[in-house]
């Protein structure tokens, strides 16, 4: 997993955890732009998102839906071209993505060849494309498939690296809020069926992930920014057991630090 610039201590950390608690207010299309503006934008600088959802199903055809968020003007072909979700754009930016071993994989458009989408989101300012997303060896569906494109003042090595790093940690809370808000209806009621947003939380060997009843409450608490030591004066433990609960619950969740354990956990529904 790629190291994580996030800290729980510091603004960003505050920062992140204030944008995954606002993500459970988000449940329209607009609420969603507002959010990426308001919340993610400080991690994942942008004046275009696309998200795309693959929606296959058994017995029924392919499908696959594309969401733009843009804040620049853009050209109404351009824009016509991005929404392909089954173009050879899309399929160019998923063997980026899966050759960067399904991380975070920035493409800069100088380099992804002479596709008339790449060229015009360069012409028009934008100098490298951060991919993301998750297929069905994550377990979730619909797939999802997030880009966000970098202007020249975003994408410079240093902003790059920062950006993709952000990206790994925002993923679980991007693909729940964007699943909630943007996919269609399945239950017939007007939302999509909560089932739907994620199957059951798995790690990556393939068993379920399970947290104690005691480690809900430590990674509840580390949700709301109390400290080991005050966690252990609620629960009644030493500072030292709530380490220790915290290096085990990061170690279920594949988490490196504090800021993206919370995260795994609300994404998975372990806590709201």
């Amino acid at each position: 997993m790629t190291e994580q610039p996030c800290d729980s201590s510091d603004d960003q950390g505050q920062a992140f955890w204030r944008a995954a608690e606002a993500a459970r207010e988000v449940h329209d299309r607009y609420q969603f732009f507002v959010w990426l503006r308001l919340h993610l934008n400080r991690f994942l600088p942008h004046d275009l998102a696309l998200c795309l959802f693959r929606e296959d199903a058994p017995g029924a055809p392919a499908g696959a839906r594309v969401e733009l968020f843009y804040s620049v003007p853009l050209g109404s072909a351009l824009l016509d071209e991005l929404a392909k979700g089954r173009s050879r754009w899309w399929r160019e930016l998923d063997e980026c993505w899966m050759r960067a071993g399904r991380e975070a994989a920035i493409v800069p458009l100088a380099d992804a060849g002479p596709l008339q989408e790449s060229s015009a989101l360069h012409a028009a300012g934008f100098r490298a494309l951060l991919v993301h997303g998750f297929d069905g060896q994550a377990g979730m569906r619909p797939e999802t498939v997030f880009v966000f494109a970098l202007a020249d003042a975003d994408a410079g090595e240093e902003r790059r690296r920062r950006a993709a790093a952000h990206m790994n940690l925002c993923l679980p809370v991007l693909h729940c809020t964007a699943v909630r808000a943007l996919a269609p209806a399945r239950d017939g009621r007007g939302k999509p069926d909560p089932r739907d947003l994620l199957r059951e939380p798995r790690g990556k060997d393939g068993t379920t992930v399970c947290l104690t009843q005691r480690q809900i409450e430590i990674i509840a608490a580390v949700r709301d920014a109390k400290r080991n030591a005050e966690i252990g004066r609620m629960l009644g433990i030493s500072a030292a057991t709530v380490k220790n609960h915290l290096h085990t619950i990061m170690r279920k969740l594949h988490a490196t630090n504090r800021a993206q354990a919370v995260a795994e956990a609300m994404a998975r529904r372990l806590i709201s």
